[in-house]
């Protein structure tokens, strides 16, 4: 009933404050003014982050005085939060140098530290004693310091910061319900009820936005209490593990601009509009369909901290690397998006050349995603066989996985896997990831077996194995064919809708091209084909309609912009029964076309 009443309160004062505020702004014409690296471009007033803090605060402190407990009164967390507060309120009226602002978040995370919010992170292993502060400290100061600036980052898109904030201080409550840390519940509670009351004013199409007098403030303040937690889990991966979890998103979007970003020159501390969310929007998402996947992805993460923290370790150790893959593959294609990204800096050129050429050349993403790949298929080999890993399963997981990865990689290396480039990946390839699934299989059971009597595993391991790195392969391989078809789909509604023309053996160039070229703004409807034997077949998921001499018979024919008249291996003209219908219809009719041409004779 209590957290109730405490979410209330903050939400209405949050609801009021914001309004009030959003008003008075106008009154006095004082507004973020849209520029070339914003997203928004209409003016909107900003200082949401006044409503939030204050909410937050009102709500905490009611909860003191219904309880009547001050002693216990948090005064180092509060006294952290504002100092940030107060840096992100001058920041807004008044942009500061990313220096001054650095310099600013060290001394409210200086504050807290001294208070005592560090994690635990190095306790378990050093002891509690001054070998293991020092790292925990260090840790920490990167920590506060990290997500505070991950999240101001974030606040690039309309309700983005706020609710993927909303997400994490939700679980965040839940943790602090269950370990019945009535305080940090509290405080938790009352920010969730603010960005609730901010959220409504947010929300796309923005009426005003939280600054960074709020998204600092939260920031700090989600990961502070992050940190402040009692975990429950005695595994040491779950002091850290779990807030990381909460964090993922923010996390690999501050990394992925930043690692993108220098790789173009450019500096990453300045705004700019290729964040995760602009690049979703580049594959096809309208802003609110954005939202909706951002906010999935931070419930997925949530859920998977929660599955950390409550020491189920079998799932966990499945679940965990294969939402990391799955983000990764994500970023990965979104990094190769056309976006617009501003001029570049000289400040960074040296920086390009080398990482291009040491990580592409040598295929060291692709090896990353491998380790994350083959490690998750051999432990899911050895949980399969009885839906659970107990002490000695995971001794044998840990003591064959170097075997495992060095049978793997050397099977990928001998069938030659890291020669394709996943976008433009063929079927024959399905043949060769069969044979580099089969290879490592064999390859790990013949180096158990001359391992013995130190490993000792069951036949039907190594067949699971590689049952589970052939998916493997296929699904991480194939996922930019699948990402490119379904941003097409995404997409086709600004598409005009045409005809191809020509047999199944050109057909499927044109296909590939549109789906391959969206700036053409062309969607396939339909084939045209003389081989009538072939009508309502499918050439990648595009129907066979039927001839030109039934032309007439195609529904929904109404919707056809023009008709494109596919390469042919012997030169013929275009037909006139063709052309003829295409002028009746007032459809355009175009012609793709190949040469070879001589350059030195």
């Amino acid at each position: 009933m209590l957290v109730a009443w405490l979410f209330s309160a903050a939400f209405l004062f949050s609801f009021f404050s914001c309004f009030l505020i959003r008003k008075l702004l106008i009154l006095y014409h004082v507004y973020d003014m849209p520029k070339g690296n914003r997203w928004h471009k209409t003016p909107i007033p900003k200082f949401g982050g006044v409503g939030i803090y204050s909410a937050t605060l009102f709500a905490f402190l009611l909860f003191f005085a219904l309880h009547k407990d001050w002693h216990d009164f948090p005064t180092g967390l509060i006294s952290g939060v504002f100092l940030v507060f107060l840096l992100g309120v001058v920041d807004d009226i008044k942009p500061i140098s990313p220096v001054a602002k650095l310099i600013g978040q060290i001394l409210a995370a200086s504050v807290v530290i001294y208070q005592g919010y560090t994690t635990l992170f190095f306790t378990p292993r050093l002891g509690n004693n001054i070998v293991a502060q020092l790292p925990n400290i260090l840790l920490t100061f990167i920590w506060l310091v990290g997500i505070t600036n991950a999240i101001n980052l974030l606040d690039n898109m309309d309700g983005l910061a706020g609710g993927i904030s909303l997400i994490a201080s939700g679980f965040l409550g839940y943790l602090f319900w269950k370990n019945q840390d009535g305080i940090l519940l509290a405080f938790s509670i009352s920010l969730s009820g603010a960005l609730v009351g901010f959220l409504i004013w947010n929300f796309p199409p923005a009426r005003l936005f939280m600054g960074d007098s709020g998204s600092q403030f939260i920031g700090f303040t989600l990961a502070l209490l992050a940190i402040a937690r009692q975990p429950q889990a005695s595994n040491i991966f779950a002091v850290m593990g779990v807030p990381t979890l909460l964090f993922l998103l923010p996390i690999l979007d501050t990394t992925f601009v930043t690692i993108t970003r220098l790789l173009r020159g450019q500096s990453p501390a300045k705004g700019g509009r290729d964040h995760t969310s602009h690049r979703l929007i580049a594959f096809g998402l309208n802003e609110r369909q954005v939202l909706l996947v951002l906010y999935l992805i931070a419930v997925i993460c949530g859920i998977s901290a929660m599955v950390l923290e409550s020491l189920d370790y079998d799932l966990s150790l499945v679940l965990i690397p294969v939402i990391i893959i799955i983000l990764l593959i994500l970023t990965a294609y979104l990094a190769g998006l056309r976006i617009s990204e501003g001029k570049a800096s000289n400040q960074f050129s040296v920086l390009p050349a080398w990482i291009l050429e040491f990580a592409f050349r040598r295929n060291l993403l692709e090896v990353f995603f491998d380790f994350l790949m083959i490690t998750a298929a051999f432990y899911l080999a050895i949980f399969a066989r009885k839906f659970a890993v107990n002490l000695s399963d995971f001794q044998y997981f840990l003591k064959t996985l170097p075997l495992t990865l060095i049978s793997s990689y050397i099977s990928f290396y001998l069938v030659g896997i890291y020669r394709d480039l996943w976008r433009y990946l063929g079927i024959e390839s399905i043949f060769n990831y069969g044979k580099a699934a089969v290879l490592s299989a064999v390859l790990l059971g013949v180096l158990v077996r001359l391992s013995r009597p130190i490993i000792d595993l069951p036949v039907s391991t190594f067949l699971l194995f590689g049952v589970f790195l052939f998916f493997g392969l296929i699904v991480t391989r194939y996922s930019f064919r699948a990402l490119d078809t379904f941003s097409a789909q995404q997409r086709s509604n600004e598409f005009e809708k045409v005809l191809i023309y020509g047999s199944e053996n050109n057909i499927d160039f044109v296909i590939q091209y549109l789906l391959e070229h969206p700036e053409h703004k062309l969607k396939t409807f339909g084939i045209i084909s003389d081989e009538n034997y072939k009508v309502n077949k499918t050439v990648h998921g595009v129907r066979i309609l039927g001839s030109i001499e039934n032309l007439a018979l195609i529904q929904d024919s109404d919707s056809v912009s023009g008709v494109i008249v596919a390469p042919q291996v012997e030169e013929k003209p275009t037909p006139e029964l063709l052309i003829d219908f295409c002028k009746q219809n007032h459809w355009w009719i175009r012609k793709i076309s190949i040469n070879l041409e001589e350059i030195i004779q």
